[in-house]
């Protein structure tokens, strides 16, 4: 079983009844999207690095499984290559069992949606996205990679009634 949760969430009286419900089967999923506390401010993403650490620190002391998603290609960062590397690299050093590498696309309604439709973020193309996926895989091998919805945005994008 695995669960999507914030950082502040995951806390001892939160998982203690997960735990024993799941008996073990039990991955706790955190959103981190970049390794950098000023792209995540501007994302407006409401934690901090030390709100994941401290997360991650109390999953590992529990004995719970963990899954990173990072987003490559976010907006607010300076190098979409580096700054998707650096983040799988702090993801794998904070101890996640698993971190899943996702090609960013904008959302209708969302700040990344505003800064697309002004030109004042560029999307990866796919081979930026698999340059990214495959160092990323050179730091973690298990990694989880898809740009399905960069893709599937993409396509719809190009319909005459998406502007």
């Amino acid at each position: 079983m695995a669960i999507e949760s914030r950082p502040e969430y995951i806390r001892r009286d939160n998982l203690t009844p997960l735990l024993a419900e799941y008996k073990g089967d039990l991955t706790v999923c955190i959103g981190l999207e970049v390794a950098d506390d000023v792209a995540l401010r501007k994302l407006r993403k409401g934690f901090s690095l030390k709100d994941v650490e401290k997360a991650q620190s109390l999953l590992k002391s529990m004995g719970l499984s963990s899954r990173a998603y990072i987003l490559a290609g976010a907006p607010f960062t300076q190098s979409a290559v580096h700054q998707a590397i650096e983040s799988v690299q702090y993801a794998k050093g904070l101890g996640f069992d698993e971190i899943s590498l996702l090609a960013a696309y904008p959302m209708e309604g969302t700040q990344g949606y505003e800064l697309w439709k002004k030109g004042e973020w560029r999307l990866l193309d796919l081979k930026e996205f698999n340059d990214i996926a495959m160092a990323a895989r050179q730091i973690m091998p298990s990694i989880d990679v898809s740009c399905v919805g960069l893709m599937k945005f993409v396509k719809r994008s190009r319909e005459p009634n998406i502007k």
